[in-house]
């Protein structure tokens, strides 16, 4: 029977390298710096306005939930409950999410400033068509909000570390 267990030499084993790459999340700073700067932006017409909008919705969204960008711009009216927003989050899994009041005025002022039929909550508004908004549509909003608010390269991901990290300390206080 010894013949047929194998023999293993721990001294060949290869560990597998740790990685010291870490998607730090915002500090509670920086989440008030991002959003005050989507608060006070100046804009001058009632397009730019909508668009100022619909910005800080966006990124109150991702800060406030911790949805996934592809979950963000899929988003529709009709996802919207009494409870929240239902989800289909990947490999088609639904939940969820419940909205703060901040987030739920936010959406409220970005729909009411709307003249689009478009199912989809957000939506990019070029001038010729309205269609659902892209992934790099919201990353390029995430881009220009990092560069004039000093906050260490801003991607969605780091929004829903933001969100978890937010969740924990609530939790654990």
């Amino acid at each position: 029977m010894n013949q047929w267990k194998k023999v293993i030499d721990t001294k060949s084993l290869v560990t597998m390298r740790e990685y010291d790459t870490k998607i730090e999340s915002l500090t509670e700073d920086e989440t008030i710096r991002l959003i005050n700067f989507f608060k006070s932006r100046k804009v001058r017409g009632q397009k730019k306005e909508m668009i100022k909008l619909r910005d800080l919705a966006i990124v109150t969204m991702l800060i406030y939930t911790g949805l996934r960008i592809s979950e963000l711009t899929n988003l529709k009216y009709s996802d919207i409950t009494d409870d929240g927003i239902q989800i289909i989050g990947k490999w088609g899994k639904r939940r969820v999410v419940y909205l703060n009041a901040e987030l739920q005025n936010n959406i409220l002022m970005y729909n009411f400033t709307r003249t689009d039929k478009s199912p989809y909550l957000f939506v990019s508004h070029s001038s010729w068509k309205t269609t659902k908004l892209s992934r790099n549509a919201v990353e390029r909003i995430l881009r220009e909000a990092w560069s004039q608010c000093g906050i260490k390269k801003l991607t969605p991901h780091r929004l829903r570390h933001t969100f978890a990290t937010m969740l924990l300390k609530r939790n654990a206080e």
